[in-house]
This record gives structure tokens, sequence and C-alpha cells, in this order.
């Protein structure tokens, strides 16, 4: 029994020490389990004091101090002077959660456990840099730090010289400042210096003087005289060109054209002579100018031919080159090609003189103010008119539409027989001048049409109206040469005259009056009544005689034109708000009929003259069956 008792006691020992064991496993356990949910118990984060904190409640603190911090600026020396950044704004950060990063959360590390429940722990930020951001923040300083640096320029007034200094500029290095504030922020540095540099001008002063004085004033010392050398459009020398004509440019022209240009410490040099050809005058040799046909234009008293001008092409380039050769040349002389299309020998023949010229009064009065507006504005436009050979005048064509907008005004016009108020009223006149003035002259007479009945301040027979666009006035010049019409008010007369070559002594002769008729009287109650006088109609044959002066070809020949006119009614107004109110509410006698029996009296008048006709017609059948 003895021998058993020393076996239960080894057992009992090893018993107990696993349980120790275990008890200590669970303590250490219990321990790893609390340390794990916090921090240490005396802690800080870049001076911000977390100790004994959760995860949660520690992440949250360090943000608002981060937060706090990054708003403090970052100091930035640019170019001597402080520039202070907040520090977010150059994309700089503190990392909360990298900032505990070990300081809780479990361990198993017996030192761990010992230093975060015995000892006090100090961590510094854990710090971030977003360089896109960084780098933009630096590109927007050293936009306003920069400064280009100025070469020496050289100035001319005229053909002074005057030599301008340079400046130096500053460069703002972007790619080591970026840097700079990377690494002071991650080293934690408050203070950067930004790298800024001096940079010196491109062109030195000194270089453009002995420039100015061995190539400009030489330059500038005397004129430069280019040679306009007439060419054919292919550049060839051909016969039958105009002779090259000399064009000198003085110093003061030539200053115009030069400026210095070429590479830092080797000035140039250069000619631009796109803005001295584009001012030369159209008369100038070296002037580029379209083609023009020989023509009339007006002058002062009478007309003159214009003599064709040959097309001239000249390239800036041609000129530029021109001038760089003659600077170089000791005679100061360089051609520059024209290329030149030449003018048809056309008007060399021509005989310009005075054709033909009528004139026509102009009715007075505010009553005729817009009838005198609208034949100056007509008259105006045809001032100058010119007609080639060939050609057809046209007056609708030059008038266009007779409209406010035109610059036309309201005026009487005569529609249906009756006076009336139109736009455009008084044109007649003017369309009249237009056609005794080519009667006159010989030319070939196209269109008119005559008024429905006859004007007294119009010859019989030689007048001609004007309805747009229905009714035009046309002749055709049949001569060998332009054909140029002066147009112009003297005092109260329209006076229009035709210059070119005449080929015709011309003669008008007019007959008697036939088929009169005697015009009605009638009387209107109308507000708008425009009083007229009656006027009687006939029937009236003009000739126009043409003989041929001055070894003209045409021939000898007589042309006549038949010309009706219907008898103008009287119209007598009674309304006293008439325009044309006569000073009576009542007509003169019981012969004035009202103004209502007027179409029928027409239809009357057309019924009686068709029977007159057919009679007529039955009359010539029976004669000639008698015979």
């Amino acid at each position: 029994m003895s021998g058993s008792s020393p076996s239960r006691g080894g057992r009992g020992w090893l018993a107990g020490l696993i349980l120790l064991l275990g008890l200590l496993a669970l303590a250490y356990l219990a321990l790893v389990q609390v340390v794990a949910g916090e921090t240490p118990r005396r802690a800080t984060v870049g001076g911000v004091d977390v100790s004994g904190l959760s995860r949660e409640a520690a992440v949250e603190r360090l943000e608002r101090a981060a937060e706090e911090q990054l708003a403090e600026p970052v100091e930035l020396v640019v170019d001597g002077r402080v520039e202070r950044i907040p520090a977010s704004e150059l994309g700089l950060g503190l990392e909360a959660e990298e900032s505990l990063e070990g300081l809780i959360g479990r361990t198993w590390d017996p030192r761990d456990l010992q230093q975060r429940t015995t000892r006090s722990v100090e961590r510094g930020w854990v710090r971030s840099v977003d360089d896109e951001r960084l780098r933009r923040a630096v590109g927007t300083l050293a936009e306003d730090t920069e400064v280009e640096a100025a070469p020496a320029r050289v100035g001319l007034q005229g053909t002074q010289v005057r030599v301008e200094e340079g400046t130096s500029g500053r460069e703002f290095d972007r790619g080591a400042t970026v840097r700079a504030v990377r690494e002071a922020w991650l080293d934690g540095e408050p203070r950067v210096r930004a790298e800024v540099r001096t940079v010196e001008p491109p062109v030195r002063a000194q270089e453009l003087r002995d420039f100015v004085e061995g190539t400009l004033e030489p330059a500038l010392a005397e004129p430069v005289t280019l040679v306009a050398t007439p060419r054919a459009a292919d550049g060839r020398e051909v016969d039958g060109l105009p002779r090259p004509r000399e064009v000198e440019l003085p110093p003061r022209e030539l200053a115009r054209m030069l400026s210095v240009d070429g590479e830092p410490g080797r000035p140039s040099l250069s000619v631009d002579a796109a803005a001295w050809v584009e001012d030369l005058p159209g008369s100038s040799p070296l002037a580029t100018a379209r083609a023009r046909d020989a023509s009339v234009e007006l002058t002062d008293t009478a007309a003159r031919i214009v003599p064709a001008r040959p097309a001239r092409s000249v390239a800036v380039g041609d000129v530029e080159s021109a001038v760089e050769r003659a600077l170089r040349a000791p005679e100061r002389r360089a051609a520059v090609p024209v290329r030149t299309t030449p003018a048809e020998e056309e008007g060399k023949d021509w005989r310009i003189e005075r054709m033909a010229t009528f004139s026509t009064v102009l009715p007075g009065g505010e009553e005729n103010a817009g009838r005198t507006h609208n034949i100056r504005t007509l008259a105006k436009a045809l001032d100058g008119y010119v007609v080639d050979p060939g050609e057809q005048f046209s007056l609708l064509e030059v008038m266009g539409s007779p409209t406010e907008e035109n610059g036309y005004e309201e005026a009487h016009v005569i529609s249906g027989g009756r006076l009336k108020n139109a736009v455009g009223g008084g044109l007649s006149q003017v369309s009249t001048a237009v056609y005794n003035v080519a009667f006159l002259a010989g030319v070939q007479l196209d269109e008119h049409k005559a008024h429905s009945y006859y004007i007294a301040r119009y010859p019989e027979g030689r007048e001609a109206t004007l309805w747009h666009p229905v009714i035009d006035n046309t002749w055709t010049n049949d001569t060998e040469a332009p054909v140029v019409l002066r147009s112009e008010v003297r005092g109260d007369e329209l006076v229009l005259t035709l210059y070119g070559e005449k080929r015709y002594e011309v003669e008008s002769r007019t007959g008697e009056r036939r088929e009169v008729v005697e015009p009605r009287q009638y009387f209107s109650r109308a507000e708008d009544c425009i009083s007229q006088h009656g006027v009687e109609g006939f029937d009236i044959t003009v000739s126009r005689h043409l003989t041929p002066v001055g070894g003209s070809a045409g021939e000898k020949r007589v042309e006549r034109t038949e010309t009706h006119y219907d008898p103008s009614d009287e119209v007598y107004c009674t309304h006293p708000e008439a325009p044309g109110y006569s000073g009576s509410q009542w007509a003169p006698s019981d012969d004035y009929r009202p103004i209502e029996l007027r179409e029928q009296d027409r239809r009357e008048d057309e019924r009686r003259r068709r029977e007159a006709e057919l009679a007529e017609v039955e009359a010539d059948s029976r004669g000639a069956e008698q015979g």
C-alpha cells in the first residue's frame, strides 16, 4: 500500500501545472482581447491624444485634427516673397487610419502588449501627397510668377533707328518645386523654397547696335529703284507688252517694309511688302489690276473715252525679293516681274460727241413735291448709265421697283383714265424724256407706250408712259461705240443728253390731229376725288426722218409712229374734304353727269364705235359688189 502514494502525488502535480498554464493562457487571451479593442492607455498621434479610445473614436478624433491642420498654410518662398497656401489646396494629406496602424487591433506579441498597457506611445502622422493636385497648384503659382524675358529690339520712327534694351525674365521650375514641396511635407517641414531663376534676354542690345550700324542704317541711307518689267502671264518676255517703268522707294517707304529678325546672336534683315503693295494706287505700275475694257464716261461738260487697260498681276513675294536684291546691289536697282494680259485695241476708232439733248419742265408747287422727288430719284440713277454697242437699254431695269424702300414717294398717276395717288407717280415724265432723247439721237427704238390720253406738257405723239413691271421703255444702241446718258435736274428742268457716235441727223414731223373726240363732263361727291380738266381725244402721226452723217454706213429713211389718245373727261369735285374740291358742292350745270355713270358711258361709246366700224365694212363690201 505504501508503494502507491508517490505515483498519485506525481500525477497531482502535473495536473496542477496544466491547470495553471491553462489559467495563464486564459488570462493572456483575455488581455489580448481587451488590448485589441482600444488604443494604449497613454498614446498620441501627431500630438493628438488618442489614449484608450476605440478604433472608431480614435479615427474620428484624428480626422478632425487632420482637417484643422490641413487648413493651416504651408509657406512657399517664391522669388523672395512668402506665399501661404493651405496644405489641402496643395494636395497634401494626413491619413488617420494609416496613422493608427499597430496601435490598435489584436496582437500576440507580449512586448506589444506590455508596451500598450504600461508605457506611453507617441506616433507621427502618416502623410500623403496627391501629385496631380500639387502640380496644378504649383502651375497656377508659376503663372503668377513667371515673366518672359524681352529681347532687345530695333524701333523705326520713319527712318530714325532706335535700339530698345531687353529685359530679364523669371522662370519658375515647376518640377523641382513639386519635388521640394513633397519632400518637405513628408519630412514635416512647414516651409519650402520654390525654384525660380533669372532668364537673360535672348537678344542683347549690343548685338543689335552692331547690326544697325553695319546693315540697317546703310539699307536706309538711299532710295531703292524697282523696275516694273511686264511679262506674259506665263512669265515669258514677249513683244507688244508695255515698256518697263521705274518705281522709286525713298528711305521712308523702305522703312515700312524692313524689320529685324533672325536667331539670338545672329540678327538679320527681313522684308515684308504686303502692306506697301496693298496701299499702292491703281495707277502704279506695280499695282495688281483687273483688265478694263475701253469705255465712255462723263466729264463735267461732255463725255470722254476711257482707254482699255491690260490686266496686271504682281506677287508680293516678287516685290520683297526685288527689294532684297536691290539692297545688295551697288546701283540699288532690281526688276519686279509684272505678269500682264494685253488689252484688246478696243475704242481707238470711237467717235464720242453729243448725239441729242431733250429737256422737260417739272411741275412746281407743294402739291407736286412727291412727283418732283420721284423724278430726281430716277434721274440720279440714270446719270452716267452706259449702253454698250448692241445692248438694249431698259428703263424698268434701271429704275427697279418703285417702292418707298427704294426711295420713291406717293404722287399722282393715271389709272383708268382718272388721276389717283400711288408710290412712284410722275416717273412717266422721265420716261418721256428718255424716249425723246433716244428719238432725237437716232438710235433704234424698241418699245414704248403713249399715255391713254394726251398731256399738254409732252410733244404730241412723242411721249411714253411707264408702269412697273408691265410697261417698259427700251431702245438699242445700234452704233459701234458705247452710249452714255447724262441726266440732271437744272432748276425746274429735267435735261437728258446722250453722248456717243452720232450716225444720223434727225428731223421730227408731226401731222394734224385726226378723229377728234370732245371730252365728257362729270362731277364726283367722293371724298378722295381729284379734279382734272377735260382734254379732247385724237389720232396723230409722228414721223422720224433719219439722214446719215459723218460717213455713217446707215441709210436714209423715215419711221412713222401712229398714236391714239382717248378723250380725258373733266372731273368736278363737290365734296368739301376732297383734295381737288372745286369750291362748290353743286355741279356747274346739268351737262355734268355723276361720275358713277362714266363706265356705262364708255361701254355705250364702245358699242357705237363697233357699230360704226361694222357699217363701214358693210359699205365697203357693197361698193366692191357694185364695182
